[in-house]
């Protein structure tokens, strides 16, 4: 019964993988073939620049390709991959930043022109507190503001980027706001 639910591209996929852990380790490349643009698409929406996109498809391969006998045929080969790229670019990112996995002067809302210096360093200063703010929230609320206000992604691409219906993603937006805006009134 289990295998009538499955669709074609989920039988390739469980073949592929029963191949390459029964020792044809070319049949693995057929994964990266199937799979190189979705992972890409997902490491685009963390991260900055084709080159860490490039990179982190290549590491993102080889955890897969390494964690292959942990894959249960139980969920579809392009969500375990979707999730394995994901959390590979949020540890870039952690790993990348001194403060935050957000580049607080990357986030549109932030950028406006100045007509004093003191106004300027009013700016930098709630600049600041605001990294500091996101900083201090947990990963899932940093990685929304990130996704939203950093990447500029629409809540439908968020959705798909976390893997997550929308109905979390838009509490999650919701709560690291309230949040960020408790943060920032305490320290203000």
């Amino acid at each position: 019964m289990e295998t009538m639910m499955k669709d074609e591209r989920q039988l390739q996929d469980e073949n592929t993988i029963a191949k390459v852990l029964a020792g044809n380790t070319d049949a693995f490349a057929d994964l990266v073939n199937q799979y190189h643009r979705l992972v890409c698409h997902v490491a685009n929406g963390y991260l900055k620049n084709a080159e860490d996109v490039d990179d982190a498809s290549q590491e993102v391969f080889l955890k897969a390709y390494k964690a292959l006998n942990s894959y249960s045929a139980e969920y579809r080969f392009s969500t375990w991959i979707s999730s394995i790229t994901r959390n590979h670019c949020l540890d870039m990112l952690r790993k990348n930043s001194k403060i935050s996995t957000v580049d607080i002067e990357d986030l549109p809302f932030l950028t406006a022109d100045t007509a004093t210096p003191e106004d300027a360093f009013i700016q930098t200063e709630e600049r600041h507190a605001l990294a500091i703010a996101v900083a201090s929230l947990p990963e899932t609320y940093r990685e929304v503001v990130y996704l939203y206000h950093g990447k500029e992604l629409s809540y439908q691409d968020m959705c798909d980027q976390m893997d997550k219906p929308m109905s979390i993603v838009k509490n999650r937006l919701m709560r690291a706001r309230r949040m960020l805006q408790k943060n920032l009134a305490a320290s203000g």
